[in-house]
C-alpha cells in the first residue's frame, strides 16, 4: 500500500479534513514539546490551566491522535462500503 495512492482516492473533502488534522496534530505535538508534561491535571480541567503546566502525552493523544483514528475508521468504513457496491 504506497500513500500516495491513498492519497489520490481521497476525495477533495477528505483531503481538506486530512490537511486540517495535518495542522490540528502539528500544533499539538508543538504544545506538547513545550510543556513540562505534568500529568496530575488534565488541560484544561483545572482550577488554574495552563499549557506549560498541565499538557503532557495524554493531551496528546487525546486532542492530537483521537481525531485521526476517528478519520480512518469512517474513511476505512466508506472505503469497504463503496468495494461492495
Amino acid at each position: 500500500m504506497k500513500i500516495q495512492d491513498e492519497i489520490k482516492k481521497l476525495s477533495d473533502k477528505e483531503r481538506v479534513i486530512v490537511a486540517i488534522l495535518a495542522g490540528w496534530t502539528i500544533l499539538h505535538f508543538i504544545l506538547l514539546l513545550i510543556s513540562d508534561g505534568s500529568t496530575k491535571y488534565f488541560w484544561p480541567f483545572d482550577k488554574d490551566p495552563g499549557i506549560k503546566t498541565d499538557y503532557d502525552f495524554s493531551e496528546f493523544a487525546i486532542y492530537g491522535l483521537v481525531p485521526w483514528i476517528v478519520f480512518l475508521i469512517f474513511w476505512f468504513l466508506k472505503k469497504t462500503d463503496t468495494d461492495t457496491k
